[in-house]
C-alpha cells in the first residue's frame, strides 16, 4: 500500500515555552510532505502551476494525542485516501518511536489560478488516486459548530507580503497561527489541544484587514470564525477543542 513517509527533527524555534511543536508548524509538516507525496505521484505543484492550476487546502480535521518536543524525531506519513465529486481527500499520521501520537484529515480543491475560482479535478489526477492502493483513511469525529455570531473575543490581523505563497494568497499554515492567537493566551497554558477542525471559505490576500473571533462552548470546544472586514465576508471557520489538566 503506498504511503508516503518523511522524518523531521523538531527544531527550537518551532516550539512553543513548553518546549512541545506548535499548531501551526505541525500543518507545515503536513504541507511539506502533501507537497512531496503529490510530485512522487505525478501531480506537482509545479506540474499543476504549468496548467493554470493549484492544489487549495478546504477543510483539516486534527487530532492530537501528544505533541512532539523539541530535538524529538518523528517520522510523517501520508497517502491520498479517497475523492468525491470536487474535493480530494488526504490523511496523515505522525509517528514518535513507533508510537502514533497525532493524525488528520484534509480535504483539498483545484484552484484556477487565472480566474481565482474552483475548477474540475485534471483526469490525470483522477486516474492516480483511482489506481493508488493506500491504507484506510482516517474518520474524525465531528466536533460541534457555532450556532450564533455572538463572539466573546476578538483580536485584529493583518497578513503582509510575507505571508503569501506560490498561489498568490496567504499560505494556510498562518491560519492555525490564528486558531490559537484569537484565544485568551490562558487557554493555551491551562489546557492541551486534543481536536481542531478548520474549515477555509475564501483566500486572503496580504494587506486584507481581519478580525479573528473566538467564543467558548460547551465540554471544553471554542469556536472561531476570522471575518474580513472590508465586506464582513467569513474566511474561515472552525472549533478547537481542548482537554482539561486532569485529562492530560
Amino acid at each position: 500500500m503506498y504511503r508516503y513517509r518523511q522524518t523531521f527533527q523538531v527544531r527550537a524555534y518551532e516550539t512553543d515555552p513548553n518546549g512541545e511543536l506548535t499548531l501551526p508548524f505541525l500543518v507545515n509538516y503536513f504541507q511539506e510532505v502533501a507537497w512531496n507525496s503529490s510530485a512522487e505521484n505525478g501531480a506537482s505543484t509545479h506540474k499543476l502551476h504549468d496548467m493554470g492550476l493549484a492544489w487549495v487546502l478546504y477543510r483539516m480535521q486534527i487530532e492530537i494525542d501528544r505533541l512532539p518536543r523539541y530535538a524529538e524525531e518523528i517520522e510523517v506519513q501520508t497517502w491520498p485516501s479517497g475523492r468525491e465529486r470536487v474535493y480530494v481527500f488526504r490523511d496523515f499520521r505522525i509517528m514518535a518511536g513507533g508510537e502514533e501520537i497525532a493524525r488528520a484529515k484534509s480535504t483539498w480543491l483545484v484552484f484556477n489560478l487565472e480566474r481565482r475560482r474552483l475548477s474540475p479535478v485534471p483526469d490525470f489526477i483522477i486516474q492516480v488516486l483511482d489506481n493508488i492502493e493506500t491504507p484506510p483513511g482516517y474518520v474524525p469525529t465531528e466536533l460541534p459548530v457555532a450556532e450564533n455570531d455572538d463572539f466573546t473575543w476578538q483580536t485584529p490581523a493583518q497578513p503582509t507580503r510575507m505571508d503569501e505563497d506560490l498561489n498568490g494568497h496567504v499560505n494556510h499554515g498562518l491560519y492555525f497561527r490564528w486558531l490559537l492567537e484569537s484565544l485568551p493566551p490562558e487557554t493555551a497554558a491551562q489546557r492541551k489541544l486534543h481536536r481542531v477542525d478548520l474549515t477555509f471559505r475564501k483566500e486572503v490576500l496580504p494587506g486584507d484587514l481581519l478580525s479573528l473571533q473566538a467564543k467558548a462552548g460547551e465540554e471544553n470546544a471554542f469556536f472561531h470564525r476570522f471575518l474580513r472586514t472590508n465586506d464582513q465576508e467569513p474566511v474561515a471557520t472552525g472549533t478547537t477543542f481542548w482537554l482539561a489538566p486532569n485529562h492530560f
